[in-house]
């Protein structure tokens, strides 16, 4: 409640005085429409001008030697597949990277540093298919990076699963 001059308004007057500032008429994960709400609203870490290469080496020598085997052409569509995903917000990969190799040697590592990078848009550890096919697939709504740990619960029979 304030004063407008001697007339006091309440935030019911507010409402219905701007409530066009408030309506939206829908929802996308990012839009430069100012009627549609953009579920997208910036990331966590700030883009640098400059990048200090002591400080990524030892994640990028992860994404070498052990995410990509020191295949040079696998390490560089892996920076390029997730720069892609940075750059082109809103825009399907239209790829998955599988990961498979031996316990602790460092997968969750480098998920995790992605899902980090993209707090809030992304979903780190999903154990079930249904999280991703389901009706109720929320784990992956408005996600630009979803990770399937250890996947439970596919192919013909749900059964030999468990």
């Amino acid at each position: 409640l304030w004063q407008d001059g001697k007339k006091h308004i309440t935030a019911i007057d507010a409402l219905e005085q701007y409530h066009s500032l408030f309506e939206k008429i829908g929802m996308k994960f990012t839009s430069n429409n100012e009627g549609i709400f953009s579920v997208f609203q910036g990331f966590k870490y700030m883009q640098l001008d400059e990048v200090d290469q002591t400080k990524i080496d030892q994640f990028l020598g992860l994404v070498k030697d052990t995410i990509s085997a020191n295949d040079v052409r696998v390490y560089e569509y892996i920076l390029n597949w997730f720069s892609f995903i940075v750059q082109n917000i809103g825009k399907k990969t239209e790829t998955a990277i599988i990961l498979k190799g031996l316990q602790g040697i460092g997968k969750n590592v480098f998920t995790n540093v992605l899902c980090e990078l993209l707090a809030g848009y992304s979903s780190k550890n999903i154990t079930d298919i249904d999280d991703f096919v389901g009706k109720f697939n929320t784990a992956i709504e408005n996600k630009m990076l979803a990770i399937a740990n250890e996947m439970k619960n596919f192919g013909e029979s749900r059964m030999s699963n468990m």
